[in-house]
């Protein structure tokens, strides 16, 4: 138990540390090493033959049943370590009832007696504003009225929600109803609280998933195999001081839950301020310090993943707003960069190489969101590209050694490619696009999985994917850069046709606002990009590793106190 003390507050910092340690807390609970043993506790052996002589009572009185017996548990089934005093038995020996609910009609109406649905376990807890209303017979009242300590367990749900519990624990009536078991013991001789940290156990180590039958939308564990799971029953003195610890760790685990989660919002709000401050800069001055903030505050702002995500943000918003390198005033002004496309689309439609465009709407001074640097111009994203227009090709046109790339070879938000398929492994059998050396490759479906990648040869692709070529001066890693700004992934979302498949519609695309720098400037823009998100790509690699080794780390003391 002190290996788990000794390493508690960096073990909460492993992916899912906390829920990790909650799980180790009732696997130690259950196997008797959570609380010392004491030699004069009276053994579990005796608590069975008291729960047996009550039960017979019952059976007298006609109040239950008597069981099925069942088979006897085999020497082998027994674990080498079972503490002393302690007794392997089945969970419906340490029962006095074991019944399913009320399956009458209920409504939510407050029209009879108050009654459980399967949405009454919430948290752990009995929640009374889930419950229903049923009007019960005066055999139903006598037979469903649940007491004080009993435990109700979700038998029919779903994989994710099967096997929770809760205790009734409260002063006010209530009846038990369908879909919950109600396991009830006598508290004398059994503590209810631990067979309900029991069956949390069960539950998290996925043995109540293992014993369900599955359906497409719900689980359900039949009330004789659950009669059949097997408990380790402590003396009863060892189960109120194993509840009381278990207790006492649960609250702990609550409160450095809480304190992990202030500290991670406050770390997240720090972080958005300090890009917010970044990407609000007037003049060059006001960037340097707002970023020399950032470098001094590193390891606080950037305590996750998730944080270093929002930086490459605030880092591709930094370079298509013209802050991120300085401007030179003896590149050449993208004003006759622009005057150079114009001539070369006029030069291309004369020989026939394209068609004559639609005419693009003029830019409105309100789809300006910055004051564009010296040497800068807006224009549309179909002035400079050719956007929509890349050629076809037909399946049986495709040669076996062509690369054919589809959206799944291209990893969401990073826009890494995953895999390289030629048409020998693929086959493809539907209208694909063609793309050559240095196109920029922009997923229309689903932009906002941001997919875009710059392509190292040729191919063909999905007509999902779109090949996009700039024309003259237009780098294509800036283009890409561009894509994959904050800015444009917002414009496209908002821009999408489509509820299921959502995906940019060419006139949209075409219309989207593109900020175009002085081409030597795209260059130094595309290098500082480069240069940040490589260092960015680092940092994450760092967090994601520190992250990996805690969680071996906690991997290590729950083998060694297994």
């Amino acid at each position: 138990m002190n290996l788990l003390f000794d390493h508690f507050e960096k073990l909460i910092e492993a992916p899912d540390g906390i829920q990790k340690i909650r799980e180790l807390i009732l696997q130690l609970a259950v196997q008797g090493k959570l609380v010392p043993q004491d030699p004069n506790d009276e053994p579990a052996s005796e608590l069975l033959r008291k729960i047996k002589a009550e039960k017979l009572k019952l059976i007298s009185k006609s109040k239950i049943k008597k069981e099925k017996p069942l088979p006897p548990i085999r020497l082998e089934e027994i674990p080498n370590k079972l503490p002393k005093r302690w007794h392997l038995t089945n969970l419906i020996n340490i029962l006095l009832i074991m019944s399913n609910g009320y399956s009458g009609k209920q409504n939510k109406s407050k029209e009879g007696l108050p009654i459980t649905r399967i949405e009454t376990i919430a948290n752990g807890k009995v929640d009374v504003d889930r419950i229903g209303y049923a009007e019960l017979t005066e055999r139903d009242i006598n037979k469903y009225l649940i007491e004080n300590g009993d435990i109700l367990f979700s038998h029919i749900n779903s994989d994710e929600h099967l096997g929770k519990t809760a205790i009734f624990d409260m002063n006010i009536t209530l009846y038990h109803g369908t879909n919950l078991l109600l396991l009830r013991t006598k508290p004398e001789i059994v503590n209810p609280k631990y067979i309900n940290i029991y069956l949390q156990y069960l539950r998290h180590s996925g043995y109540f998933k293992s014993i369900a039958k599955h359906a497409i939308n719900q689980s359900s564990i039949n009330q004789s195999a659950l009669e059949k799971v097997r408990i380790l029953l402590p003396p009863l003195n060892e189960q109120h001081r194993i509840v009381a610890k278990v207790d006492q760790l649960m609250s702990l685990c609550g409160e450095l839950e809480k304190l992990k989660e202030k500290r991670d919002h406050r770390q997240l709000q720090m972080n958005k301020a300090a890009l917010f401050a970044l990407l609000n800069s007037q003049t060059p001055e006001e960037l340097a310090e707002h970023w020399q903030r950032i470098v001094d505050h590193f390891g606080e702002f950037y305590h996750t993943p998730e944080n270093v995500a929002e930086l490459k943000k605030a880092i591709l918003q930094l370079a298509v707003q013209g802050k991120l390198v300085s401007q030179d005033p003896n590149d050449e002004p993208a004003s006759e960069l622009l005057k150079k496309i114009k001539a070369e689309k006029q030069k291309f439609i004369v020989e026939g190489k394209i068609k004559k465009e639609k005419p693009l709407p003029p830019i409105k001074p309100e789809e300006i969101r910055y004051e564009l640097p010296k040497g800068w111009v807006s224009c549309r994203l179909g002035e400079v590209t050719n956007y929509g227009s890349s050629d076809k090709i037909e399946p049986k046109t495709i040669k076996n050694d062509t690369w054919v790339l589809e959206l799944e070879d291209i990893e969401k938000g990073t826009s890494k490619l995953l895999k390289r398929i030629t048409n020998k492994y693929r086959q493809s059998k539907s209208t694909k696009s063609i793309f050559n050396k240095g196109d920029v490759l922009y997923g229309k479906l689903r932009p906002y999985l941001d997919k875009v990648l710059v392509a190292e040869e040729n191919g063909v692709c999905t007509t999902e994917i779109l090949p996009l070529r700039g024309y003259i001066d237009i780098s294509p890693f800036y283009l890409r850069w561009y894509l994959k700004s904050p800015d444009f992934i917002e414009y496209a979302n908002n821009s999408t046709q489509g509820v299921n498949l959502p995906r940019l519609g060419t006139e949209k695309g075409r219309d989207a606002i593109f900020l175009l720098p002085p081409f030597n400037e795209q260059l130094r823009i595309v290098a500082k990009v480069d240069k940040l998100m490589r260092l960015c790509d680092e940092l994450e690699k760092g967090l994601t590793k520190s992250r990996e080794s805690l969680g071996k780390a906690l991997g290590s003391v729950v083998n060694g106190m297994s």
